[in-house]
């Protein structure tokens, strides 16, 4: 269930835009046969809205090898969220994107206005230590930073080796860090920082005022 489509005339949409992001509206696509491809394997696509109430875009025909195919709903809004607080911090942000020549694919890339790009990936299925590290790895020879996300009960043991947060779940609205940042200041030295919004936190890393320590302790 993917955020964005190809519009034969009109180029991306990207569902969790109120206008698309070419400014169009929602009901000109919805339950309309719009001329859209799924920009990863090129099918034929539909405007939905899950039970959820979140609008994506879904194959026509079901497509077991597209990479966007077959996300959870937990994927899906925490994708979203993370678009969201990129566009609060006031960064460019577009979901689902990929490296020209493939090597990979952002969940949420935002891009500043000086050019920095920053990929915030929602990693909800499993994973292991080598593949995480491979992937960040990829990032990183393209001048890409990231971070990863888990909103999943339990801290997973991948999440001490990359950049990454653990955050609440969609049901503790409006979420939150998971633990604790510990913040230094001149005056008193390190503290710890409780209920650091998901907001402020994705504003902190891509202000680049958030490190993460070999140890796995987020520091800001």
């Amino acid at each position: 269930m993917p955020f964005t489509a190809q519009h034969a005339e009109l180029g991306r949409l990207d569902a969790t835009r109120p206008d698309l992001g070419c400014a169009l509206s929602w009901e000109a696509i919805y339950r309309a046969r719009a001329p859209l491809r799924c920009p990863a394997c090129e099918g034929q696509m539909i405007a939905r809205v899950s039970v959820l109430g979140l609008r994506h875009f879904a194959h026509r025909r079901r497509s077991p090898d597209c990479p966007l195919a077959g996300e959870s709903p937990g994927h899906l809004l925490l994708k979203a969220d993370l678009a969201a607080a990129a566009r609060a911090a006031g960064w460019h942000s577009a979901l689902e994107v990929a490296a020209p020549h493939g090597g990979w694919r952002a969940d949420v890339l935002a891009v500043c206005a000086d050019g920095r790009r920053f990929a915030l990936e929602a990693q909800l299925s499993p994973i292991t230590e080598r593949e995480v590290r491979e992937r960040t790895d990829r990032y990183a020879a393209d001048g890409v930073e990231v971070c990863w996300f888990d909103d999943r009960d339990r801290q997973r043991p991948w999440m001490t080796t990359v950049p990454s947060l653990h955050l609440t779940g969609p049901s503790e609205a409006p979420r939150t860090v998971r633990g604790v940042i510990a913040r230094y200041k001149a005056e008193s030295g390190w503290q710890a920082v409780d209920s650091v919004s998901l907001n402020d936190a994705v504003q902190w890393i891509l202000d680049r005022r958030l490190i993460q320590c070999a140890d796995g302790h987020v520091h800001g």
